[in-house]
């Protein structure tokens, strides 16, 4: 058997508490992923239409993946402190199904950007002065471009 978390000193203990104070707060950035997903599937068939669009689903997209890698790495970490502990199992089962629905949810990005002309891709991005930030959108879409023409 194991050692009880209990009696191991604190400097040697991992603390993640900072990441999150209270319950409060997890559920908070919890209902912030859900409100983003609702708002990326709106998007849905429209990346093209503006470069706004394009911005709003990147932008969106990268908010809820950052807030979902904390949810998902404090969950797990807590988790692990204590596997008997059944509320911290819940909320790292949560925080898989929230990571499961945004995937489902943003599946329709990289196909609509792939088939994107790809200078209006790129102006779309110049324009919006993030074509170094998302430029590995832009070189997959090349690389589609590519796959596409042969």
């Amino acid at each position: 058997m194991g050692v009880d978390r209990t009696s191991i000193e604190d400097k040697f203990k991992w603390n993640i508490d900072t990441m999150y104070q209270s319950n409060e707060s997890i559920k908070d950035d919890i209902d912030k992923v859900n409100s983003i997903i609702e708002e990326l599937k709106s998007y849905k068939g429209k990346i093209s239409s503006s470069k706004e669009n394009l911005y709003k689903v990147l932008s969106n997209s990268e908010k809820a993946s950052r807030i979902l890698q904390n949810l998902y790495v404090y969950t797990h970490m807590k988790q692990h402190e204590d596997t008997r502990n059944n509320e911290n199992q819940a909320r790292a089962t949560k925080a898989e199904m929230l990571s499961t629905e945004l995937s489902m949810a943003t599946s329709y990005i990289v196909p609509e950007i792939i088939a994107m002309d790809e200078n209006k891709l790129k102006e779309k991005l110049i324009d919006l002065n993030i074509d170094k930030k998302y430029k590995k959108i832009y070189t997959a879409n090349i690389i589609a471009g590519g796959l596409r023409s042969e």
